[in-house]
């Protein structure tokens, strides 16, 4: 899921923003992940996004390696409790 919303208090513009990006096992490392991602960017400049932002569990390791990979590094901790 990807969408483009407006400015947050410390952003310049409109953030495009990737809440789920999943590649199957069997396709990993093949370079899917970055096309799907460059494609991703490319589409959200040209419809006026400023800055890019992706979501992802803080216990998902290679999904966090992946998007360093990709240039993306922390921003904003989100805290989460349950009953």
């Amino acid at each position: 899921m990807s969408h483009v919303q407006p400015a947050g208090p410390t952003a310049s513009g409109p953030v495009a923003c990737i809440d789920d990006l999943w590649v199957a096992a069997a396709h990993r490392r093949q370079g899917l992940g970055r096309r799907l991602v460059d494609a991703w960017r490319s589409a959200a400049t040209a419809g006026g996004a400023e800055a890019f932002e992706v979501h992802t569990l803080a216990a998902d390791d290679d999904a966090r390696a992946f998007w360093a990979r990709m240039g993306f590094g922390p921003w904003r901790v989100h805290l989460r409790a349950d009953p």
